[in-house]
């Protein structure tokens, strides 16, 4: 999950400039992709949660706690990276 965001941060750079918005939106985006892909796919039965706070509290665990933290980690990583070449050049 990290090393994806990492990777597309390097070629876009909206995603280092607006971490907290774009984090968010790929948090969101990790939750659809876990929800509708991932667990289908995989042995675990039932259909989720239909109870409608579980989901949403889902949803704003993902894009707080999960999205926002993956991206202030590579937009951290990036500049790390974007010094250590500067001080090479």
């Amino acid at each position: 999950m990290s090393i994806a965001y990492y990777l597309l941060a390097q070629r876009m750079p909206i995603l280092v400039r607006r971490p907290i918005a774009m984090g968010a939106a790929y948090g969101l985006f990790l939750y659809g992709f876990m929800r509708f892909v991932i667990v289908p796919l995989s042995a675990a039965g039932g259909g989720g949660s239909r109870d409608v706070l579980w989901v949403v509290l889902s949803i704003v665990v993902h894009m707080v706690l999960v999205g926002v933290p993956i991206a202030l980690a590579a937009r951290h990583a990036l500049r790390i990276a974007e010094r250590s070449e500067s001080r090479v050049l």
